[in-house]
């Protein structure tokens, strides 16, 4: 298992990069070397371990499997579900052609594969932090790469390197979800200290590991927060307060034993979160649910719009997005790098019953 901890400690470690540029030949590396940690897991895993793997895994392997499914299922030829973009494309080359659900179904496919190796990942790092202290060389290195996602749109926001010839992260959503998540982490990483300090106490135990973990978890709240503030938008900030609030409101659960008190105050405190954030932003309000928490400017989601009132209940298939974009988008809408919401894009490419199914699920 040690190979297979270097190599989840280097998929996450590249993390950084693959914001300034996620091209092919580094998705096709990612997925190479996942595929190498999953054979080396199924040929080394103790009997042992590989029980506490499922036990772990448990429900939301099942979970996971759905969507998976589903995108097979979209790109089977299946004439009752096909999208009538194949109808046209039959009555265009005057052939017969028995659709499918994808409009793409190639881009469905490398959807399909890159859902497949986000599972991989997930299942090989689990499997590795089945032992307790490569898990903490895992969330250290996990705190440690949020940190340097956070420094990079610091330095982006700032300027410094787009005078060095770079451009703003091409993933520059997914780095304000690193950052938030970062500002978690850090949270955790303090807790645990504390919690961690107690027993030292009792024990007689040196003050440098706590020192250490303290001032880690600073200096990246510090970084994480900056990168939040700097990047500010509603969504983002909600996101980032209720994400820490949440972690802290569960260890004042467990610290003072509040138990169904404490839970049913987390509840009050997040729909009173919400319903603030819903009458606070007029634009929400008259918004379709799946682009409601939308960052990008009411010209920008136009044409996503758009698309929302005439996708089937079937989807337009997996990794589709990009390819019908073009063909709602008005001369004077302006460009846009990708969806506006996660939540639009599984209702466009999956469906809506998908969304709300993946919702409950997740609830």
């Amino acid at each position: 298992m040690p190979a297979v901890f270097t190599i989840v400690t280097v998929l996450i470690g590249i993390v950084p990069l693959l914001i300034l540029n996620d091209g092919a030949v580094v998705e096709a590396f990612v997925l190479a070397i996942t595929a190498v940690a999953i054979t080396l897991i199924a040929v080394n895993i103790r009997a042992v371990d590989l029980v506490r793997l499922g036990g772990l895994l448990g429900f939301s392997a099942v979970i996971a499997v759905l969507p998976g499914i589903w995108m097979v299922l979209q790109v089977l030829p299946i004439s009752g579900l096909a999208h009538p973009i194949w109808t046209s494309a039959a009555a265009a080359l005057d052939k017969t052609l028995v659709g499918a659900v994808s409009i793409d179904i190639g881009a469905t496919l490398l959807a399909f594969a890159r859902y497949c190796g986000i599972i991989a990942i997930a299942i090989a790092t689990t499997a590795v932090a089945l032992e307790r202290q490569r898990a903490k060389r895992i969330f250290l290195v996990l705190t440690g790469v949020a940190a340097l996602v956070a420094g990079e749109l610091i330095l982006f926001k700032l300027g410094y390197l787009n005078v060095a010839g770079f451009e703003l992260p091409a993933k520059l959503a997914a780095a304000q979800g690193i950052c938030v998540l970062g500002l978690i982490l850090s949270c955790a990483s303090a807790i645990s200290a504390y919690e961690h300090d107690g027993r030292r106490r009792r024990n007689g135990e040196s003050k440098a590991k706590m020192a250490r973990a303290f001032t880690v978890s600073t200096v990246t709240f510090i970084l994480c927060s900056t990168a939040v503030l700097l990047n500010a938008d509603v969504v983002v900030l909600f996101s980032a307060v209720f994400g820490v609030g949440t972690l802290i409101a569960i260890w004042v659960i467990r610290q003072f034993r509040l138990r169904s008190w404490g839970i049913s105050g987390i509840a009050a405190v997040a729909i009173l979160c919400a319903t603030g954030l819903i009458v606070t932003n007029p634009s929400i309000k008259d918004a379709d649910a799946t682009l409601a928490l939308s960052n990008q400017t009411q010209a920008s989601i136009a044409a996503p719009a758009r698309m929302l009132s005439d996708v089937r209940w079937t989807g337009i298939g997996a990794g589709c997005f990009s390819a019908l974009l073009p063909v709602y988008r008005d001369i004077d809408d302006p460009s846009a790098n990708g969806a506006p919401t996660s939540a639009a894009l599984i209702a466009l490419e999956l469906g809506r019953p998908a969304l709300w199914v993946l919702v409950i699920l997740a609830l």
